[in-house]
This record gives C-alpha cells, structure tokens and sequence, in this order.
C-alpha cells in the first residue's frame, strides 16, 4: 500500500536524483575555501558563496557579520500560507581543519567514500539544506509553509558566541527546526543530546625557593588535591560526566608554584536539578583551598542545554521515519554525544530534531569521509519530512 506521502516523495525523486554530479561539483567548492573557527575571511568567502548559489532565486537574506568569527547567515524560503509552518534548516560553516587544509587536503573518492575538510561536518548538511529548499519550490510544494529557511552560524566548533546570538533572535519566528548535522553511522536521527558546562578552576599560592617549602604556599599540591576531588563527582548525578581536561601551573622545578589551573569539561542529559547540583558541588570544591597558604576561586565559563527526547520531539522523529519509509528508507532514532547547535534551539524551546544529514563520519580528524550514495536519498528525505510537517502543522494558540 502506498505510504501517506508517497505521491511527493516520488516527485522529489525524480527532480533530486539526476543532481548528484552538480551537488558533487558544488560541494568541492565549499572545501576549497578554509573555514576554520575564527578565520573570518573564509567564513565570509562561505558566505558569499552561499548567496551566489541562491541569486536566481527570489529568497530573502539576513545576514550577521562579526569582524572575528565572520558572518551568520540566513536564507528563507517565503511558502503559501503565512499562518503555515515556519520551518529552520540549521547549520554551520565553520570547521575545525586548520588554515591551509583548502590546499593541501582536497577531498577525494575512496569508493562510496568522500574523504575530506568538512565533507560531513558540515559543509554536506549546508548544501543539502539548499537542495531541499529548492526542490521543495521548483515542485510547488511550499503551499502549506509559512517560510522555510537555511540557517549558518560561523562559529559552532568554537565558543558560539555568534550562534547563540543568532539563535536567541531566530528561534521565536520558527516552529520547528531540524539540524542537518551528520546521520549517526547507521544513518539514525538525533533525538536527544548531552547539554555540558565548562569550569575554569583557578589557584594562587605563594612562591618560594624549592629548598624552604614551608616559606611558600604551593597552587599545583592544592590543585591537584582539587582535580582529585572533581574527578570524584564522576556520574554523582544520573548520567553526569566530568572530565579535567587541561591543567597548567607552576613556572620552574626549584620554585614553590604560585599558580596553577584547571579546565573542566561536565555533561548532563536534562535531569531536573542537574545543573544547580553541578553548580554547587564545583562550587565547593573550587571554593575550597585545600592547601594552608592558597585561594582558589571557579567559574562556570560556558554552558550548554541539554536536548532531552521530549514528546514533541518524539512526534517529529515518528513522522520522519515516516517519511523515509515511504521512499523506501530504513531509519531509527535515538541519543548522541557532542554537542551542537540544536543544544542551543532546544533550551529556546524550540522543538528540534538532529542528524538529518548525509551519512558519513571521521569528524575532527584526517578521516572524515561522507558516503555519496547516502547524498541524494538523505535531501529527499529532509525534503519530504518538511512537507509533511507543513501538513500535519497547526500553530499553538
């Protein structure tokens, strides 16, 4: 029996199938430009790429230029009912390959693999956001939609101090957003992420020569008693991780260290009370000199939401395998690690959804890869699943 939605999925097809060499062609032109967080002139370049690529089309463009980071941006699609959906494709531009990567590592096919800067993270899920928007119009299938947007932010891989702008502005004119990150390995939508905080643990002694200890006070023995402690906090709530990541100090072997410093990385799913707890346990430890001689004082210097699979995220996942089922794909959804931009539009409240993308993996490092075949099925899909949200759509009063 024909699935629901079956007759435009079919449509999708035919239009998306035969743009795989161009969509190839135009990817390699986002990995020619290096886009590094905080390489302004690459972020602006990826910008002014993006809009070249939309200039024959009638879409609007909001954009946020910031003299560090580079520019955000945002492109909408204006469909048939103003009181439709208002559907926000999200991702981001920057990666974390170093300046030069443009150059010295082109991406290249190894197999179904594509292997390269930013293939799958996520210079893919960018492109497939356009291609989507666009098959969406060209069939006239915007109809029940409000707008339909692709939403980048430059500076994702870094502190998003840009994203967080951009976001906290967007999310009230949206009512869902669906983040084109990568699929999970197995091609599984996102439901649910870690939120995370980051603590900065500072420590002041007193310096002295090695020979007299007893005339100091020494930061790196009080930090180290401290990191001991933290690490201690390790699952203290249900699911919390705390990891200390980088610790620093001291400045010659025959001097009494009077600094020292660590960096402390936590993560929660959501519980009620997790972030107060974890505020307040690092609190007394940080608080706590642990060494006669010493102070130390700790800062919470980020923090992210967590995402939590909540009933309406649920409603969106069920209604995108829907979708896949009816162009014959197999998806699941389910939990992932890291974070990312629907960390941000979750704690807005705005109902998301992640890992749409292309399949691929290798993020981070020299193997990043996207799987080719996974390119078209994955914007048809992504494409579908946003005219049925349009369908099934009704605002909240």
């Amino acid at each position: 029996m024909p699935g629901t939605y079956s007759v435009p999925g079919k449509a999708l097809k035919k239009q998306l199938e035969p743009k795989l060499d161009k969509y190839l062609d135009e990817l390699h032109q986002f990995c020619a430009i290096d886009t590094k967080s905080g390489f302004a002139e690459g972020i602006d370049a990826t910008v002014e790429l993006v809009k070249s690529l939309v200039a024959d089309r009638n879409w609007a463009i909001r954009e946020w230029p910031d003299a560090d980071a580079g520019a955000g941006i945002e492109v909408a699609a204006t469909g048939g009912n103003p009181n439709g959906a208002r559907i926000m494709l999200v991702v981001h531009h920057d990666t974390v390959h170093p300046v030069g990567s443009a150059e010295s590592w082109k991406p290249a096919r190894n197999g179904d693999n594509l292997i390269g800067p930013g293939v799958i993270d996520v210079k893919s899920g960018l492109l497939s956001s356009l291609y989507a928007i666009g098959a969406l119009e060209y069939l006239d299938l915007l109809g029940d939609i409000a707008k339909i947007s692709l939403v980048s932010t430059p500076d994702e891989e870094a502190d998003m101090r840009v994203s967080k702008v951009m976001l906290e502005e967007l999310a009230p004119e949206y009512d869902v957003a669906l983040s084109v990150e990568a699929a999970n390995p197995d091609g599984s939508i996102v439901t649910s992420r870690k939120g995370g905080s980051t603590y900065t643990l500072k420590v002041q002694g007193q310096p002295a020569h090695a020979s007299r200890p007893h005339d100091g006070a020494n930061a790196i023995h009080a930090l180290a008693m401290q990191v001991v402690a933290i690490q201690g906090l390790q699952a203290f709530r249900p699911e919390v991780t705390v990891n200390v990541g980088i610790i620093e100090g001291g400045t010659a072997d025959n001097t009494v260290p009077e600094h020292a410093r660590a960096v402390i990385d936590v993560r929660m799913t959501g519980h009620d009370g997790d972030t107060d707890a974890i505020d307040a346990a690092m609190e007394s430890i940080g608080g706590n000199p642990y060494v006669h001689g010493t102070t130390s004082t700790i800062t919470r210097d980020l923090y992210f939401p967590p995402m939590p699979q909540t009933p309406k995220i649920t409603a969106l996942a069920d209604l995108a395998v829907e979708c896949a089922a009816d162009l014959g794909i197999d998806v699941v959804y389910g939990p992932r690690g890291g974070i990312t931009l629907a960390n941000l539009l979750a704690g807005h409240g705005l109902p998301t959804l992640d890992g749409l993308g292309p399949v691929g993996g290798g993020e981070h490092s020299q193997d990043e890869y996207l799987v080719v075949p996974s390119i078209v099925p994955r914007i048809e899909m992504l494409a579908l699943f946003c005219y049925a949200i349009s369908k099934d759509f009704q605002r909240e009063s």
